[in-house]
């Protein structure tokens, strides 16, 4: 262009701005759980769409709850539930929890420096996996089994029947 002037800095201009933005506030309003792909207009970038939408103050999260919450028989016991929750004895309750870890969840990149070569181990072959379940109480007593492979209703009962009940000083669940 023959100008040596610098060009001006700053932030680009919106390219959602008035009747724009509330368009955009009403689809994300319907669809809450879109995409900035799936949002993006055709003239605009997905940076540009993540800009208008940091804005208002959107953040992408979301929060499921099993949609069987919503039967009248859940509600139901669920209500029960929360009647008897007063007259329970803490120390006799026993939480359980499982988790497991598989061998094929190694991350395969990693960062290293320019002309270096970044070099790391994990085991090789077919992932494994292993789970744990394990149950704590007030007292912090607990009682824990890991297995190789997968965790289904079989294994679960057998962590009740072999491991945890027999920690069972008195029934402090209904087995």
């Amino acid at each position: 262009t023959g100008r040596t002037a610098p060009l001006p800095r700053g932030h680009r201009r919106a390219v959602f701005h008035g009747s724009s933005l509330d368009a955009l506030d009403r689809l994300v309003q319907r669809h809450p759980d879109a995409t900035l792909t799936e949002i993006k207009d055709l003239d605009c970038s997905i940076m540009a769409v993540q800009r208008a939408l940091s804005r208002p103050g959107y953040r992408y999260k979301k929060t499921l709850h099993a949609a069987e919450q919503k039967r009248e028989d859940v509600e139901r016991l669920r209500e029960q539930w929360l009647a008897e929750l007063p007259h329970l004895d803490p120390g006799r309750l026993v939480f359980i929890d499982e988790s497991g870890a598989k061998t094929n969840m190694t991350r395969l990149h990693g960062r290293a420096r320019h002309g270096l070569r970044l070099l790391a181990h994990a085991p090789h072959g077919h992932g494994c996996t292993t789970t744990m379940i394990s149950s704590i109480r007030l007292n912090g007593q607990t009682a824990a089994m890991e297995v190789e492979g997968p965790s289904d209703g079989a294994v679960f009962r057998e962590y009740i029947r072999a491991v945890l009940a027999p920690t069972l000083c008195s029934p402090a669940i209904s087995l």
